[in-house]
């Protein structure tokens, strides 16, 4: 039963800290690309790809409905649209890096030994 709170306390705080680092990265590259209005530099596209959803789910709205300022309530539903964009497309990102930091079976065929699956799965 113990076991079973460490590994939800454990992944409630790597929910934490994901969301953490997400808000990080958006606060992030929304400064990077509003200071680019003012005084551009290169840095804007690393803003530009810290926000790249944001920037697609606003383009898909605004070549539906035109160039004009959104209404209300679809500005609400883009950005909760893009928000939820940004959200899996950090995680995927963080789950590609993770998966290729991850060690890796040597030699065709070889099967990870008993200790290497207990460490693999302990670190999973």
């Amino acid at each position: 039963m113990a076991a079973l709170k460490r590994i939800a306390a454990r992944r409630v705080a790597l929910a934490i800290l994901f969301l953490a680092v997400a808000l990080v990265v958006t606060l992030t590259g929304f400064y990077l690309s509003w200071t680019q209005i003012h005084s551009p530099r290169p840095s804007a596209l690393l803003g530009v790809a810290l926000i790249w959803p944001y920037a697609i789910v606003n383009w898909i709205f605004h070549a539906i409905l035109g160039p004009e300022p959104l209404p209300t309530r679809v500005y609400y539903l883009a950005f909760t649209l893009g928000s939820v964009a940004q959200l899996s497309y950090l995680f995927g990102i963080l789950s590609l890096a993770r998966f290729m930091s991850q060690p890796r079976c040597r030699g065709p065929g070889r099967t990870p030994s008993g200790k290497e699956m207990i460490a693999l799965t302990l670190r999973g």
